[in-house]
């Protein structure tokens, strides 16, 4: 809406602007449409200043709020009765994932590339085949603690080389993969197939370290899911958990990414990467590592985790690392915690955390 005064007009006394409300039609070369509207300019002037404009103005306003109550009442009566409807449910979840899962291609940037020596391994399941990356320390006998890393959307193993190269440098064995669809992994992406990947995948992994080798998942972002997802199907069971910048639900999360698509996740079926409802059960330390400048999820989320998880847990607020700071920029100060809860020496207390 664009106001232009033309002119006062004399109505009732007041002075009046004219205003433009341009609405173009769809398509290129149709004809713009016009309408107007008077709208006062000064208020207090004119014979009806205090008494029946007042009053209108008042009832207008009323019946204003009133429509607007109305139409939320019926977008939570329209999305409540959608949600039991079950091919919808199945399309909004399609729809949810296909945002969700942001599939990236391959880049031909390896551990190699800095220096790091590095396996890489060929899964495959259910007709899928999955790409994986196994570093070792360079001081194998003292290693004792191995990470499996479950990682976000929109990245690959490439993007993981400087977090590679860092824990290799702490004596930490890692091992991380592609899923479904995601670099040189073949298939398609679905929620239920990234969690049938990870405990494939972790089978690998755990036949890959040797025995008493302590064993913890690591899931980062959107892998905090597909982490908690598979938890219950990984054996042998991990040692520990680590939740980085990662969200409450699937639900919440996907409307901080936009409202259309926090309308389509209440209308997918529920329990879609519900982490606060998955750590309720967990049986393993966890520990939650979340930065306080995380714009993608925030730091609420990650207390709602840790609320929610039983004892042993810790929560460690970092401050001023973006979200994909962990791989994207890692640095020895934010993986500090991590390193350290890998290793086993320092765990969470068994009481509640530190607020």
């Amino acid at each position: 809406m664009i106001p232009s005064v033309v002119g006062p007009l004399a109505r009732r006394g007041k002075l009046w602007a004219r205003t433009e409300v341009r609405a173009r039609p769809h398509g290129r070369d149709r004809a713009r449409t016009r309408q107007y509207r008077a709208t006062p300019l000064l208020s207090g002037v004119g014979p009806y200043a205090d008494g029946q404009d007042r009053a209108d103005g008042d009832a207008t306003q009323g019946r204003v709020r009133g429509g607007a109550r109305r139409r939320r009442i019926g977008l939570v009566v329209l999305v409540a009765t959608l949600a039991g409807c079950g091919p919808v449910a199945r399309l909004a979840q399609r729809q949810v994932e296909r945002a969700a899962l942001v599939r990236k291609p391959p880049r031909p940037y390896t551990p190699a590339d800095v220096g790091v020596p590095y396996t890489r391994l060929w899964l495959e399941h259910d007709g899928r085949r999955l790409e994986a990356w196994l570093v070792r320390p360079a001081d194998t006998v003292a290693a004792g603690s191995a990470v499996f890393i479950c990682h976000g959307t929109g990245e690959t193993l490439s993007d993981w080389v400087g977090a590679l190269r860092l824990l290799r440098e702490h004596g930490v064995t890692a091992f991380v993969f592609d899923y479904s669809g995601f670099g040189n992994s073949t298939g398609r992406p679905t929620a239920a197939r990234l969690e049938r990947d990870a405990a494939m995948a972790y089978r690998a992994f755990a036949a890959a370290v040797p025995p008493g080798t302590r064993r913890v998942v690591l899931g980062f972002s959107l892998g905090s899911g597909v982490a908690l997802g598979a938890l219950p199907r990984l054996a042998p069971a991990p040692d520990g958990v680590v939740l980085a910048s990662a969200f409450s639900t699937g639900r919440q999360a996907a409307a901080r990414r936009h409202p259309v698509q926090g309308l389509l996740a209440y209308l997918a079926p529920p329990g879609t990467w519900d982490n606060v409802a998955a750590v309720r059960t967990l049986r393993q330390p966890v520990l939650v590592v979340h930065s306080d400048a995380d714009r993608a999820f925030p730091l609420a989320m990650a207390r709602a985790l840790v609320a929610a998880a039983p004892p042993p847990k810790a929560l460690a607020v970092q401050r001023g690392y973006a979200h994909n700071a962990l791989y994207a920029a890692p640095e020895a100060a934010q993986w500090a915690p991590i390193v350290a809860f890998i290793r086993g020496t320092a765990l969470p207390a068994a009481g509640p955390p530190a607020p």
